[in-house]
């Protein structure tokens, strides 16, 4: 039943391949970000999206899942996108790995207690 309401959110549309919907980077950051993102997909065709969130109100790793899969992230038929979601509110960071690269990389997430 929690899946219908991740399943009914409206997921935002990604900008590029930095998204800071919480807006704690300044324009400088975005733009090293972004443009550093950019040069990792155009030497190795991964691509990492990055999606800031103040707050997601979901459990991260179903929320990253979904939003991995509605973004796209990755080459088709190599699968190989990674998503760094980072929650502030909830202080959770999730990475979700396409198929093609768990070879390298696994699924992670992060948790503080304060």
């Amino acid at each position: 039943m929690f899946l219908f309401f991740i399943l009914s959110q409206t997921f935002p549309e990604p900008t590029g391949f930095l998204n800071d919907y919480a807006h704690i980077l300044n324009q400088r950051q975005k733009e090293d970000l972004e443009n550093h993102l950019r040069e990792i997909e155009n030497k190795t065709s991964v691509e990492i999206a990055i999606a800031i969130f103040d707050s997601i109100g979901y459990p991260i790793e179903e929320y990253a899942n979904l939003l991995f899969e509605k973004w796209g992230i990755g080459k088709k038929g190599k699968d190989n996108g990674i998503l760094i979601l980072v929650s502030i509110k909830e202080r959770l960071i999730r990475i979700e790995v396409g198929y093609g690269l768990e070879e390298v990389i696994t699924d992670w997430n992060s948790w503080r207690d304060y």
